[in-house]
């Protein structure tokens, strides 16, 4: 009986290999199909040595800041992309070299979405570009941004700290195994939907890729398993702010994608984070298209079938512009449509992996990114309520969680960074009530328990508690040391009384919080929002600067500019709808290849 049990099993192993191998032939065979193309999109000729760097604000603003009016409107269209973040722009510029007139449309002043800069005094700040991953000469992401900028943009390597030295320690094999899952969400995001369902249903993939594995399983329930040292779980974990999510709730492979996606070190773009909207958008005006900001999109227009996009409705003044094109992309706060009729993707740059597909015979361009996805925007505001619950997509709304949200401290810093000793490095610090026992910037473990525990009930506190106490978690950077033309494009200035020479230099701090903090002040307007809430934003503001002054004391007395960004301030700038900075939660069910096959670009509502 057990021999015929083992034949049994043995034969169907070998049927579900052959299927397994049809399955990956139709896969190569779609692939070839779709990315065959009628005219070549990236050339080698395209990339030129990068140009001096324009430092002239007006220049600039030419370029970053033109004003939405009827006069602007590109005339016969191919395309409208909603939202000029990184993603928006991205799919703009692929269109554009395949040929076609593109119209990206940005609510705020000017583009970039979260890589657009600030000046404030003097002083310039970056607004979500901290620091990004694989941008070796030889790597993917340097590549596609030479292709999309036509070599403009530039990357410099801002050192590999310790930290990444100590990653890599211990169990690389763990890491090397799990990284390897970001195959799965390409096959299954690739893969027509009811394809993908059946794959994973028969589970094939995990017999190539151990992906589900270790999306399963939570970083500390693995790094318990395999190590007793805090401090190497420490040194494993504390960069859980990167995506959000504690270690009792992240997958594994979550972790394995982060230190794989920095092992050769962290970058930042020279110039700042403005330059990746700067040099992208000229490619896109190359074929006749424009990007233009202050023109709000109240909605996506559709046919008389209500199932195919056919424009945007744009809000200006007291009036209304109704704008049609055969495609309609919308990148609206971290989210991606691409398609004639409507198409999920996602945008972000910080942490980007690329996947695209594009048959530009058909004017069809479908752009992945794994990381974020703000799909409540699209679904929920922008399209009716009735077509948006017809969408693949909109399950999971209910499904996965919003993301974190946070307060962010832009500090103006009367001193240069050689005499306030910055570095390029990037620091996460887990506070515990005894600041002076902190012997390094990096504090405690966020796989800790006890830290774990703290920092839970942090956000758990009512915001008169909150007030009163520690942050126990806090991100720290200076943007000013990152970037090498910094000291040219802000040198500093002279003073009297005593006659000195003051240079400058810029910090970020960052934690997470609550936004039920500041939900009832959502709906007032910028600067309106009355006492109580100021009370609230600059408490907590000011409790993370003391907090920065013990670890970095060289800064205390050289804050000359303090600018404080609470979570409604991302919902005013980037259009978000809860202050959520990553879109959807990164946990474990976010990255179950059920849920990862419906966050596709297309939406599954038919074309008529």
């Amino acid at each position: 009986m057990s021999i015929l049990k083992s034949r049994g099993e043995g034969m169907l192993s070998l049927w579900s290999l052959a299927l397994g191998g049809l399955v990956i032939l139709l896969f190569k065979i779609l692939q070839s199909l779709l990315f065959r193309k009628k005219r070549p999109i990236f050339s080698l000729a395209d990339v030129r040595p990068p140009a001096p760097h324009v430092a002239n604000q007006k220049l600039r603003d030419k370029v970053l800041k033109q004003g939405f009016s009827s006069d602007k409107i590109p005339h016969d269209l191919d395309a409208i992309v909603i939202g000029s973040g990184i993603g928006g722009l991205s799919a703009a510029a692929l269109l554009a070299k395949a040929g076609k007139r593109v119209l990206v449309l940005e609510q705020h002043d000017q583009a970039g979405g979260s890589c657009h800069t600030f000046i404030e005094k003097g002083y310039e700040f970056d607004v979500g570009i901290h620091y990004v991953g694989g941008f070796e000469k030889t790597e993917r992401n340097r590549i596609l941004f030479d292709q999309l900028t036509d070599g403009q943009l530039e990357f410099v390597h801002t050192g590999t700290a310790l930290r990444w030295q100590i990653l890599w320690l211990s169990s690389l094999k763990y890491h090397i195994e799990a990284k390897t899952g970001k195959a799965a969400l390409g096959v299954v995001k690739f893969f027509p939907l009811w394809l993908a369902k059946i794959v994973i249903k028969l589970g094939f993939i995990d017999w190539f890729i151990p992906y589900s594995k270790w999306a399963s399983r939570s970083i500390q329930s693995v790094l318990e398993e395999h190590t007793d040292n805090k401090d190497l779980r420490a040194a494993f974990t504390y960069i859980f702010g990167d995506f959000g999510v504690l270690p009792s709730e992240a997958g594994f492979n979550l972790l394995a994608f982060l230190h794989e996606h920095f092992y050769g070190g962290s970058y930042y773009p020279r110039g700042g984070a403005s330059e990746i909207a700067f040099h992208i958008i000229p490619v896109i005006e190359k074929s006749g298209g424009k990007v233009l900001v202050r023109a709000n999109v109240k909605e996506i227009l559709l046919d008389e079938s209500g199932t195919r996009a056919i424009g945007v409705v744009v809000e200006k003044g007291s009036g209304s512009f109704n704008l049609t094109a055969p495609m309609v992309i919308s990148s609206t706060s971290r989210f991606t449509c691409i398609n004639s009729s409507f198409v999920l993707g996602d945008d972000n740059i910080s942490f980007v992996q690329y996947r695209l597909l594009l048959r530009a015979g058909s004017s069809l361009v479908r752009s992945l990114f794994p990381k974020k996805c703000g799909v409540n925007v699209t679904l929920t505001k922008l399209l009716p309520e009735k077509v948006g619950k017809r969408a693949i997509q909109f399950p999971v709304l209910s499904q996965v969680k919003r993301s974190l949200t946070c307060l962010q401290v832009f500090l103006g810093l009367n001193a240069s960074n050689e005499e306030l000793k910055l570095t390029a490095q990037n620091y996460w610090c887990f506070m515990d009530n005894n600041l002076e026992e902190a012997s390094v910037q990096v504090l405690v473990s966020g796989a800790d328990r006890r830290e774990r525990d703290l920092y839970l009930a942090y956000n758990r506190k009512t915001v008169e508690e909150a007030l009163d106490a520690d942050i126990p978690l806090m991100f720290v950077s200076f943007p000013s040391a990152k970037d090498p033309t910094h000291d040219q494009r802000y040198p500093g200035y002279q003073v009297c009384n005593p006659m000195q020479f003051l240079g400058k230099a810029t910090c970020t701090l960052i934690t997470y919080l609550e936004y039920e903090w500041f939900r009832s002040w959502e709906k007032e307007n910028l600067n309106h929002r009355g006492d109580r809430y100021e009370e609230i934003k600059k408490t907590i503001g000011h409790r993370l600067i003391d907090q920065a002054c013990k670890l970095f004391p060289q800064i205390q007395d050289k804050i000359d500019l303090v600018v404080i960004g609470s979570p409604l301030s991302h919902n005013y700038y980037l259009g978000n709808t809860v202050g959520d900075i990553y879109g959807l939660h990164h946990d474990m069910e976010r990255f179950k290849l059920e849920t990862q096959a419906l966050l596709r670009p297309e939406t599954g509502i038919p074309e008529y």
